[in-house]
């Protein structure tokens, strides 16, 4: 159970983001659920997101993913632990074994994602005060290493009613997710056409459902914009906390 959470964790992370930053405060909620025999409550977070140019930061209670460009790599913050995990942006599945354990590495190997659909602007409506136009993608990831196949939906509320310049700071999440998932995932040919219509996807998400069936449990998750704004980053808020250490992949 933990090497397929770990997995999912690296594929989620690839997949769930310049002058004056964007910062976006949301709420996420999880709903409670039961997996193998055990049961796991339901949770309310706030997360804060910080967006530039080739660079973002996205910061949990329990895990943050950091990207900056200029360093190469993507950061996966485990804050209760105080650790993190480095993975290069230049991996690639022939480069899979230099990085990570045998074991791991074959299992990355084994994961084909499948039947993935998009469907856009299937719907509108209000949400705050932004006016949204829903889109919804899923597919199917089969893990014959672990005989696993977990099925992911994800409906996302995209709105245009913003006084920022939004699509300047999206190029970093952007970049993470075509070096990660494609370069290293086994996507067959029809998934990687429909996967083309991401990017006819217009505006900002401001809300969004993901649910995730594994081994017959559905875990759920939403999340909703409470703020978006221009304002400068913190220090140091796209960089590894000084105080953490560095947990080898391999």
């Amino acid at each position: 159970m933990r090497k397929i959470l770990t997995v999912l964790i690296i594929f989620l992370a690839a997949v769930s983001f310049l002058r004056a930053d964007l910062y976006v405060k949301k709420v996420k909620q999880a709903a409670p659920y039961e997996i193998m025999g055990k049961k796991r409550s339901g949770r309310v977070e706030i997360q804060e997101l910080w967006l530039a140019k080739d660079k973002f930061a996205q910061m949990g209670k329990e895990l943050s993913i950091i990207f900056n460009k200029k360093s190469g790599k993507l950061y996966l913050v485990v804050n209760p632990a105080k650790v993190y995990l480095e993975i290069p942006l230049g991996i690639t599945r022939e480069k899979l074994n230099d990085y990570f354990p045998q074991k791991i590495a074959d299992i990355i190997k084994s994961i084909r994602v499948t039947d993935v659909k998009v469907n856009l602007n299937t719907e509108r409506k209000k949400i705050a005060n932004w006016d949204c136009q829903k889109s919804e993608f899923e597919m199917t990831i089969l893990i014959p290493a672990l005989n696993a196949m977990p099925k992911m939906k994800m409906v996302m509320w995209m709105t245009k009613d913003l006084s920022v310049d939004y699509k300047g700071y999206l190029t970093g999440m952007e970049e993470v997710f075509k070096l990660l998932f494609l370069n290293v995932l086994d996507v067959d040919e029809n998934s990687r056409k429909e996967l083309e219509k991401l990017d006819r996807i217009e505006g900002f998400q401001v809300a969004g459902e993901g649910i995730l069936k594994l081994f017959g449990a559905e875990i759920r998750e939403e999340e909703q914009c409470l703020e978006i704004s221009e304002k400068p980053a913190p220090p140091g808020v796209y960089g590894v906390p000084k105080n953490y250490r560095k947990r080898a992949l391999k």
